[in-house]
């Protein structure tokens, strides 16, 4: 099972991301600070970690730098809401790191898109939805809202239809 850290100052998003990729087979753990996931690192290597740039302390990009150097099969997905993050990104990648950068919110079906894509596991098709892997929980996107849809008959109605 591929292991991912979810790094988060926002307890309510990081909890999210991690949910939805437990839901989805995932061996996740969230962090809320880059300190604490630099320990969870040196405690069970991650294959991934998703991480946001801009944290208290110490950012996602100085944190996904120590992590690459030292766990080099990592993979890293950086995600913001910040403008001030590509050009902080753009630093980054004049000293040669160079990281992948989501915009925040990140729709949960495209998430798992860029998961799937970095571990080189089965990547889901534009086009496609992907039934839940848990029968009270799918994730499509949403016509009006974008957001994760819950509740056993939505799903079983999808899965028979």
């Amino acid at each position: 099972m591929k292991r991912i850290l979810v790094v988060d100052d926002e307890h309510c998003i990081a909890d999210t991301l991690t949910a939805i990729l437990r839901n989805f087979g995932y061996d996740a753990t969230a962090r809320y600070d880059a300190q604490s996931a630099l320990e969870e690192c040196d405690s069970r290597a991650p294959d991934l970690v998703i991480s946001d740039v801009i944290m208290p302390g110490l950012n996602g990009i100085d944190m996904a730098i120590r992590i690459r150097q030292k766990f080099t099969d990592c993979k890293i997905l950086l995600f913001s809401g910040v403008a001030g993050s590509f050009d902080l990104l753009a630093e980054t990648r004049l000293t040669g790191h160079d990281f992948e950068l989501l915009t925040k919110p990140v729709h949960p079906a495209e998430l798992l898109r860029k998961v799937e894509s970095e571990l080189r596991t089965d990547p889901l098709p534009q086009s496609e939805e992907r039934p839940a892997r848990s029968p009270g929980l799918s994730v499509v996107p949403s016509k009006t809202s974008g957001n994760v849809q819950e509740g056993a008959d939505r799903g079983r109605a999808r899965r028979e239809a």
